[in-house]
Parts: structure tokens; sequence; C-alpha cells
């Protein structure tokens, strides 16, 4: 399976000499803001109120088994609002790119002191993480698997462990993101963001084992375990917190495998909730989203059994050797399996985790 170890270090390294490489960036520029090269580093300078200055990829990159960083952000130095690192579907050159829909965002805050984690779907943000900063002056990276589960690090402290939220019609899309490197200007709080030492650490061929192909053949396929992480660490990112009576709703929540498989034998299902509300729940398993009760009915392929099926903060584990596991079914979109939960009342706010496990068959 595709890991760590299939990373090609500095597959794009920007070190800021004297210049950035024009040919893997753009400018992003609102109001006054300025992009320049100072001793060294990239210096992103934002004296005006609501002034951007960014460098955005000229295109975008599979995020997928990647790491993300930059040794040094600086917004200690001549402090700007907030300074870091966007990853997002769509590609602008003369916005915010904190406004863009569907996007990954951490950044430093000078203007509360902390080191902030947000992502947006569709428009709907949702704070991850939001705490104290290390300090002003550090390095910020990001983590990302097969499956997207990912990391993200303050200095060389993991901050927040999730899950990519984005959504798409095929698997691929969710991790086909734009990399901006920015810095915001407010009134009261304006300056410069200095980064340096950027390193994109991407997958040398993701496409061999993520699709099936290549290095992994049909006979091999069988040995090689596929799994799909679901995490909530907060319960602000609402992932499972949709109620759905007798599982009578259009999945709306999918949880993304390691491979984009179509069909999948499933030997292992364990999941953990910690709703606000103490709410105990059931959990279907669906092939597709379909918004007919009876056509979604019919693409169910697991239940856990009714809402009382999984007792609060309690480790539910469905394994081979518990009926009806193993399972074999076709996915409608390749690497996705869709889930519904059904509560025993509204939970509230809910931290915890679906993991899925099994092979990809013929």
């Amino acid at each position: 399976m595709r890991n760590a170890r299939n990373r090609k270090y500095g597959y794009v390294t920007e070190e800021y000499a004297t210049a950035y490489d024009s040919t893997v960036w753009d400018e992003c520029i609102v109001g006054t803001g300025v992009v320049s090269i100072a001793s060294a580093k990239l210096k992103l300078n934002t004296p005006a109120n609501n002034d951007i200055a960014a460098l955005v990829t000229k295109h975008p990159y599979l995020l997928r088994n990647i790491r993300l960083s930059v040794s040094n952000v600086d917004v200690a130095t001549s402090a700007p609002a907030r300074a870091g690192i966007v990853l997002a579907k769509t590609k602008t050159t003369n916005a915010n790119p904190e406004t863009l829909n569907d996007s990954i965002r951490f950044c430093l805050n000078a203007v509360t002191s902390k080191f902030t984690v947000t992502t947006d779907v569709g428009g709907t943000e949702k704070v991850l993480y939001d705490a104290a900063w290390t300090d002003g002056d550090g390095q910020l990276q990001i983590d990302m698997e097969p499956d997207g589960f990912f990391s993200v690090y303050e200095d060389a402290l993991p901050r927040i462990v999730g899950s990519n939220p984005l959504t798409a019609t095929s698997t691929p899309e969710i991790f086909n993101l734009y990399v901006y490197q920015y810095t915001l200007g407010l009134a009261g709080t304006l300056g410069y963001g200095l980064f340096d030492n950027f390193r994109l650490d991407l997958d040398e061929n993701p496409t061999a084992d993520v699709s099936g192909r290549g290095v992994r053949l049909t006979s091999e396929r069988n040995n090689t375990p596929v799994w799909g992480r679901l995490l909530d660490m907060t319960g602000t990112a609402d992932t499972f917190e949709t109620d759905a009576a007798d599982y009578a709703a259009t999945p709306v929540q999918r949880v993304i495998l390691s491979r984009d498989v179509k069909r999948l034998e499933l030997e292992e299902i364990r999941a953990y909730f910690d709703s606000a509300n103490a709410a105990t729940s059931g959990v279907a398993l669906y092939e597709d989203a379909q918004a007919d009760d009876v056509l979604s009915y019919s693409h169910m392929l697991w239940k856990s059994g009714d809402n009382a099926s999984i007792s609060d903060k309690t480790v539910f584990v469905k394994t081979t050797n518990d009926t009806p596991l193993p399972i074999t079914f076709n996915l409608e979109t390749l690497g996705q399996v869709w889930f519904v939960q059904d509560y025993s009342a509204a939970p509230g706010d809910t931290k915890g985790y679906l993991i899925l496990k099994g092979k990809e068959v013929e």
C-alpha cells in the first residue's frame, strides 16, 4: 500500500535564496499586498487593512500520501493578522484564499496568538483547532495519507488529526488541491509574514496502488489491506451528528478508502462515538447515496442494529469472527463507503471515529 516510504522528498522545494520559482507559483494579491524576497526568505507584506499577499501553485497537486511543510513561518518579527497555508479546490489570484469554499487552512494568528486549523465544505466553516501557539515563529506541516487521514503540526507538535472532509464525484478530486502560502493584514495588525524552506513530499506514483493498477496485480490484491478512517477529535466538524430515524435518509457522510476499489470484501468495522448528550446510536453502511428510501435501503450493505446498538463512549468492534462479516459489495463511487446513523436522541457535538478494513476482490 502507498505510504510515507513512497514519497519523493522535496518533490517541490523552495529555499527562496534570491527568488521564487515562477514555473511553480503565481502571485495572489489583494489591495496593496506585495510578494518579495528578503534575506533569503519569502516576504508577504500586507501594509493595509484587508490586504492579501500570497503565492498559489499554478496547478493543483494530488495531495494523497504527501507531506507539506514550511520550516519557518514568522509572524513575530512584524506581525500581520494571519499567515499560513491553504489547500483549496479552486484557484484565485485576486481574493483572500481564506474565503474559498472547499478548503483546509492552518495558520498562525497574531491577533489572538493562536494556531488555528479550519476546514470549509461548501461554504460552511468548521474550526478544528484553535489554541495558543508555541510561538510566532516556527514550522507548519501537514501529512495526508491515502485515505484522507491527516495530521497537522506546529513546530514538532501534532496539534490535530482528522479526515479530509472535502467532497467530489470522484475520489481523486477530493485530493486535487491548490496550495497557497498567504498573509492577511487587518487594521491594527499590519505587517509582513516570512516563509522559508517550503517542501512538498509527493507520492512518486500515487496511481500505482491507489487505483489497483501497476505493482498490485489481480493475484496480489487480496493480500493488500484496504482501509478507511474517519475521525473527529473535537466534535466541531459535525462528522457524526446527522440523525436519521430507522436510517431513512439519504447518506451524506462517507469514509474514503486507501484504495479506489470497486469491489470490497469488508472484514472489520470499528466505531466509537462520544456525544455531548450521551445518546446511543446505530450505524448503517451503504454502497451508494440515494434519496429514495427504498432505493437507499437496497444499497445498504451492513448495519449495527437499532439506535441502541452502539453505546455512548464505548468501543464497538466487528470482525470476521462475527456474523455477518466478511461481506462483499460493489461501490458506486470508487473508494467511498457511505454511512447513516440512527441516534436515540439528538446527540449534540459528537467526537468519535469510524474505521473500516478489508481487501479488494474481483
